[in-house]
């Protein structure tokens, strides 16, 4: 479904289901930020630093990576940037 979405923030609830679904309330992006940060990927020129990996790091990685903008993260838990790799890896 992510690697469907247009260039742009969905306008429906997308954001607010993918931050419920996620299950990771306390430590995810709200939809606010995750809509400010599919601006951000839209519209930069240069890599993506992020600290910390998840469901952002996932739509950084598809909304940017439409452009070849490459989206580099920081993960502290072995096991949890495994898990994200394999996630990226899916979306080249």
């Amino acid at each position: 479904m992510l690697a469907l979405l247009p260039g742009e923030s969905p306008k429906d609830n997308t954001l607010q289901r993918l931050w419920s679904a996620w299950g990771n309330e306390n430590y995810s992006g709200h939809p606010e930020f995750l809509d400010g940060g599919i601006h951000y990927a839209v519209a930069t020129e240069q890599p993506v630093l992020e600290c910390g990996s998840g469901h952002t790091t996932i739509l950084f990685g598809i909304y940017a990576g439409w452009r070849d903008i490459k989206v580099w993260m920081l993960e502290h838990d072995i096991q949890w940037r495994e898990r994200m790799a394999t996630v990226m890896d899916f979306y080249p």
